[in-house]
């Protein structure tokens, strides 16, 4: 910040920065205030077992944006956090080109890297996939891997063989590994870009895969080339990267989200992301999370304790994606807030949830696309410690972490409600990650509890 008080001179033009986000979307600090009242009225006491500490968080009172209304609390988000970034421009753009598709998912993308999901359960700005769908006005992980269900499972794993179809199906007992998936040798993971690849996506998945090592160092990712300069358009035979075992990343126009699942020795396993449907760091990281051996969240054995599925709103022919695998993994809590989860509108034929939480509590974050949960990253050091056996998780928060008091509120001491859901120094107001090399104010001191 420099001397001569910069800094509060930066805190004070940030906070000026957020009453004017506010004044035009003010979605975010509405969503805390209301959700007292909100919860009271909605939400049911849970009688089963405890899910995970990520999931529990949402009890404690914050709620959730409407999907229709992410985008807004996003470019409040990219506004405040990013000030003078391309992205806040585009967000500025957006208000008055609402449409631009494009511009839409830099900025929600943006908002994912710079809130873990524990910063948007605080923040009440938990994106979900359905979200970014209503965004989008696509459903790309509902395509049925592309269009071709005979080798596909749960609408994005695609299996590489019979053997694996049937693993991926729960019908067969016949694997080694703890997750859904053979864990990638020695934890390192080779890749390479389809020639066709835009620079957004590249940019994507160099962000998710460095979310997923400093969750869990163990495990790396490797770009070994595509020197024969296939696109994603070739024949499945011909799209191969330098080194034989490896995800050749593709962006095939028509082809949704999807990936094998696992690591498929002496093969380059497609990993499908359309561009622009599948462009959020979340999605990114779903489809890695399969590609390193992960499953559905809610496809878990014991997932009727903690979700219901309503049938009646599934597409025509679509049901067998709800189906429950006997081998799901059990050894951690049900996660509400697994990157990993079905989104309450999957594979919805009318609009209506196909997937609720008991007493709809959780019903807002299942689905959720900001990255790993606590409980994948310590899932996915479980599964990698069979190839690496020091493999151990870290927080999913590493980058400092950095808050701004909502705008329009007196900060100055801690005596009532609003103060504890506005005020940094309370435990309120809105927290984001600061990355290395971001110019981000310092966070305000604990304020008098009176």
């Amino acid at each position: 910040c420099g001397s001569g008080g910069g800094c509060a001179a930066e805190v004070h033009h940030r906070g000026d920065a957020m009453l004017q986000a506010q004044s035009k979307l003010h979605r975010l600090s509405m969503a805390q205030a209301e959700a007292d009242s909100l919860l009271a009225a909605e939400a049911q006491p849970l009688e089963m077992p405890s899910p995970t500490e990520d999931s529990e968080v949402l009890e404690e009172g914050f709620e959730v944006v409407e999907d229709s209304e992410v985008l807004g609390a996003a470019m409040e988000i990219v506004e405040v956090v990013n000030r003078g970034s391309i992205e806040a421009a585009e967000a500025q753009d957006l208000e008055a080109h609402p449409d631009n598709v494009t511009e839409a998912m830099d900025v929600l993308s943006k908002a994912e890297e710079d809130m873990s999901v524990n910063d948007a359960v605080h923040n009440g700005a938990v994106i979900t996939r359905d979200g970014v769908n209503s965004v989008t006005g696509m459903q790309p992980m509902d395509t049925d891997c592309g269009g071709n269900d005979t080798d596909c499972v749960e609408g994005d794993m695609k299996a590489a063989s019979h053997e694996q179809l049937l693993l991926l199906q729960g019908l067969s007992e016949r694997a080694q590994w703890v997750g859904a998936g053979r864990p990638w040798d020695n934890a390192a993971v080779k890749y390479c870009f389809a020639s066709d690849v835009s620079d957004r996506v590249k940019k994507l998945w160099h962000l998710a895969t460095a979310q997923i090592s400093r969750a869990v160092p163990c495990i790396t990712f490797q770009d070994v080339g595509n020197s024969g300069g296939w696109s994603s358009t070739h024949k499945r035979t011909q799209q191969t990267c330098d080194s034989t075992t490896a995800i050749f990343v593709q962006s095939k126009p028509s082809g949704g989200c999807w990936s094998f699942v696992g690591q498929i020795r002496g093969f380059s396993q497609g990993l499908q992301l359309h561009d622009p449907g599948c462009t959020s760091l979340g999605t990114v990281i779903h489809e890695i999370g399969h590609s390193l051996g992960m499953a559905h969240e809610q496809s878990r054995p014991d997932r009727s304790s903690y979700v219901t599925v309503h049938w009646e709103n599934i597409r025509d022919g679509k049901g067998h994606n709800f189906e429950i695998s006997q081998r799901g993994y059990t050894d951690q809590d049900y996660d509400y807030l697994s990157v990993m989860h079905y989104t309450r509108r999957a594979f919805t034929k009318n609009g209506s949830a196909t997937i609720t939480t008991p007493g709809g509590q959780h019903d807002r974050v299942i689905g959720q696309d900001l990255g790993l949960s606590q409980a994948d990253a310590d899932q996915l050091a479980a599964m990698y410690r069979g190839v690496q056996a020091q493999c151990s998780s870290n927080s999913i928060d590493t980058a400092t972490k950095s808050c701004i008091d909502r705008g329009g509120h007196e900060c100055s001491q801690c005596s009532d409600t609003q103060d504890y859901k506005m005020c940094c120094g309370c435990g309120g107001g809105m927290t984001f990650q600061c990355w290395s090399g971001q110019d981000c104010p310092p966070s305000p001191a604990p304020l008098p509890r009176v």
